[in-house]
């Protein structure tokens, strides 16, 4: 049996001739070095794999951003709104004006499908906002609901008695 060939690029791995092959070939054993022209071309396959996966995640870290927006956006118009409503003298209708108000200065997109609810009584009243965030990633299972609620006393005036 001729001993394998040696090649400068391998000459540090441990190499075993293949039983019953007469041309000198021969196998690395378990624990060599790879030959690194066999990987050729790995990088880019794990590349084409990882970036479709790197720039959903990307996107799904800018969609929650995006979600925490509207819900904040809907609390300030939510407690703007409340501040409206609980006037002295004031309605449930000065409140939705007032929120209708925020919402055409934000921006009609901040916030989807955006219900705005409000309920005054003697005593309280209650503004609940209900939407949708936008979103950024294309998925037709991605609902990201928004919901906000202020609720405060009606404010009444109350005169001293003359001392």
């Amino acid at each position: 049996m001729t001993p394998p060939p040696t090649r400068p690029h391998i000459a540090r791995q441990r190499l075993r001739s293949i039983p019953g092959r007469k041309d000198g070939a021969a196998r690395r054993e378990h624990g060599a070095r790879p030959n690194p022209r066999r990987d050729r071309g790995a990088a880019t396959a794990e590349t084409v794999v990882a970036m479709p996966l790197l720039l959903v995640l990307i996107l799904l870290v800018v969609q929650f951003a995006v979600w925490a927006h509207a819900v904040h956006l809907a609390q300030a118009t939510a407690a703007e709104a409340l501040s409206a409503a609980r006037v002295d003298g004031a309605t449930a209708a000065d409140g939705r004006a007032r929120a209708e108000a925020v919402r055409a200065q934000i921006g009609p997109h901040a916030l989807g499908d955006a219900s705005i609810t409000i309920t005054r009584t003697a005593d309280t009243v209650t503004v609940q906002i209900h939407g949708t965030a936008p979103r950024v990633l294309p998925a037709p299972f991605l609902h990201l609901p928004v919901r906000a609620r202020a609720a405060g006393p009606v404010e009444r005036f109350h005169p001293h008695p003359p001392p």
